[in-house]
C-alpha cells in the first residue's frame, strides 16, 4: 500500500477531530460555559477568602438602613448612580434584621467576621455577577454590530471573559457598570441611536464622572457623520437630560448643590495612591536621587498613599498629559473620519470602519484618564474591559497592546498579594509594581501608535485580510446599499 495514502489516512481523523473541537469551542455555549467557570472561581474567592466589597460601601448601606439618605444626611464621594448601586444590595437584607447592615463607629473597625458584613458583601457580589452576565451578552451583541467578521462575537466574548479573570475585583466593585454603559453609548451612537447613546453616556457619567470626556467625541462624530441635525440634537438632549434629571434633581432639591461639589472636590484634592503610575515614577526618582519616599494611610480618602519630595513636580504632569491625550484623540477622530468619508467604498463599509475608529478613540481616552488618575487599583481598570473586548484593529494591531495590558492586569493581582510589603516600601514589591505599570503604559502607547496610522492604509489593510472590498463602486450601486 502507498505510504502517502497510509499517512493521509492516519492524519485525517486527527484533523477532523481538531476541527470539531474548534467548532465546539467557537460557539456561544462554550463562551458562556467559560464565563460560568470563571464566575464560580471568583465566587469561591469571595466566600472563602472573605474578599468582600469596599468597607465604605457597607458603611453607606448601614446609614441607609437607619433611614439616612446620601448627600442629605451624610456626605459621600460618589455621584448619584454609584450610590444607588452601593445601596441596592442592602434592600433585600432589610427584610432580615439579623443581617441588616449597621454602621460602625469607624470604617477601619469594620470586620469581615461580622455576619452583616458578609451578607452585604455576598449580596453585592451577586449583583455584580448579574452585571457581568449582562456585560458578556452586551459585548457579544455589540461585537457583532461593529464587526462584519463571522466569529467576532465569539472572539470578543472570550476576550472579555478572560480579561475579567486577569483583572479580578469584578464582584467587589461597581466599575464594570461604567464599562458596559460606555460600550452601549459608543455602539448606539455608531448605529445612529443618538438618544439612547447620550442616555447611556449620562448614566456612566453619573457613576464615575470622567465619561463626560467622551461627550466632545460624540459631537465630533455626529458632525462628521452627518448626524448633527435638529432631530438628532433633540433626541440627544432628551436622552442625556432624562438620565441626569432623574438621578440628580431629587437630591439637589433636598440637599442643594454643595454635596455634589464636595463629591467632585474630594477627588481633586485626594492624595496619590501607592499603586498609581505616579507612585512608580516617584519611586524611580527616589532610587536615582537616593531620597526616601514614605507611605501613609490617608483617612481623608480612605486610601494608602505615597509621599515623595518629587511628588509635586511629578503630579504637575498629570493634568497636562491627560488633556494632551484627550485633545489628541479628538483631533485623530476628526482626521480619520474625514479620510474615511473621502474613500469610494460602500456606505456600509464606511459605517463599520468609522464605528471601530470611534471605539478605538473612546478606549484611548478612557485609558488616558485611568492611567493619569491619582488612584489605580486593579478594579479601576475594569472600566476599560468591554471596549477592549470589542475592539479590532487592522493588521492584527489589537493583540500586542491587548497582551501587554493583560500582563499588567495579571501582575496587578500579584501586587495585591504583596501589598503589605509595598506599604513598607520593600524594593521587590516596588519593582513588581513598576513592572505592572510599565506593561500598562506600554499597552496604552501601542494602542496610540495604532491610532496614528492613516485611515486609508488601515482600510486597505483590512481589505488584504478579506474583510473589506475596496474596489470603487458605481454611484448607482453605492446609492442602493
Amino acid at each position: 500500500m502507498d505510504a502517502k495514502f497510509i499517512i493521509k489516512t492516519m492524519e485525517q481523523p486527527s484533523s477532523d477531530t481538531l476541527s470539531k473541537i474548534f467548532d465546539v469551542i467557537m460557539t456561544p455555549q462554550a463562551v458562556w460555559g467559560t464565563w460560568l467557570v470563571i464566575q464560580i472561581i471568583m465566587g469561591a474567592n469571595l466566600l472563602l477568602g472573605h474578599h468582600y466589597s469596599d468597607p465604605e460601601f457597607y458603611q453607606y448601606a448601614g446609614y441607609f438602613a437607619q433611614g439616612k439618605l446620601p448627600y442629605i444626611n451624610f456626605s459621600v464621594e460618589y455621584p448619584p448612580l454609584a450610590l444607588i448601586l452601593i445601596l441596592l444590595p442592602a434592600l433585600p437584607l432589610l427584610l432580615f434584621p439579623q443581617i441588616t447592615p449597621h454602621p460602625y463607629p469607624a470604617i477601619t473597625a469594620i470586620s469581615v467576621a461580622d455576619p452583616r458584613v458578609q451578607a452585604y458583601g455576598i449580596a453585592f457580589g451577586v449583583m455584580m455577577s448579574l452585571v457581568s452576565a449582562f456585560t458578556l451578552f452586551a459585548v457579544m451583541r455589540c461585537a457583532k454590530a461593529l464587526n462584519i467578521r463571522r466569529r467576532a462575537a465569539i472572539e470578543s466574548g472570550y476576550v472579555y471573559t478572560l480579561l475579567t479573570l486577569a483583572t479580578g475585583a469584578i464582584l467587589q466593585k461597581f466599575e464594570l457598570v461604567v464599562g458596559v454603559l460606555m460600550l452601549l453609548a459608543v455602539v448606539d451612537l455608531a448605529r445612529k441611536r443618538e438618544g439612547s447613546a447620550w442616555f447611556w453616556l449620562a448614566m456612566a457619567t453619573l457613576i464615575k464622572g470622567y465619561p463626560i470626556l467622551l461627550a466632545p467625541l460624540f459631537i465630533i462624530w455626529m458632525l462628521l457623520r452627518g448626524r448633527f441635525t435638529v432631530k438628532t440634537i433633540a433626541y440627544s438632549a432628551l436622552g442625556g437630560s432624562i438620565a441626569s434629571a432623574a438621578l440628580t434633581l431629587p437630591f439637589i432639591i433636598r440637599s442643594g448643590i454643595q454635596p455634589f461639589i464636595h463629591a467632585i472636590m474630594y477627588h481633586v484634592n485626594r492624595g496619590v495612591e501607592i499603586e498609581t503610575i505616579w507612585s512608580s515614577v516617584m519611586m524611580v526618582i527616589s532610587w536615582v536621587n537616593q531620597t526616601v519616599p514614605s507611605s501613609y494611610y490617608n483617612p481623608a480618602d480612605l486610601s494608602d498613599d505615597i509621599w515623595s519630595p518629587a511628588g509635586a513636580a511629578v503630579l504637575s504632569l498629570a493634568t497636562p498629559l491627560l488633556l494632551a491625550a484627550v485633545i489628541w484623540g479628538y483631533i485623530m477622530l476628526t482626521r480619520r473620519l474625514k479620510a474615511i468619508n473621502d474613500l469610494k467604498i460602500f456606505e456600509l463599509i464606511k459605517q463599520q470602519e468609522s464605528a471601530m475608529i470611534l471605539t478605538h478613540v473612546s478606549l484611548i481616552i478612557v485609558l488616558a484618564f485611568l492611567l493619569t488618575f491619582r488612584a489605580l487599583g486593579s478594579h479601576y481598570l475594569v472600566d476599560a474591559l468591554p471596549l477592549l473586548a470589542v475592539l479590532r484593529l487592522p493588521r492584527k494591531g489589537t493583540w500586542l497592546p491587548l497582551a501587554l495590558l493583560t500582563v499588567g492586569f495579571v501582575l496587578g493581582q500579584f501586587v495585591i498579594t504583596v501589598f503589605p510589603q509595598l506599604l513598607a516600601l520593600d524594593p521587590n514589591a516596588e519593582a513588581l509594581l513598576l513592572w505592572r505599570n510599565i506593561f500598562l503604559v506600554s499597552g496604552f502607547i501601542f494602542f496610540i501608535r495604532a491610532q496614528v496610522l492613516p485611515a486609508p492604509k488601515e482600510v486597505r489593510a483590512l481589505a488584504s485580510e478579506n474583510i473589506l472590498t475596496l474596489k470603487p463602486q458605481p454611484e448607482k450601486a453605492a446609492a442602493s446599499v
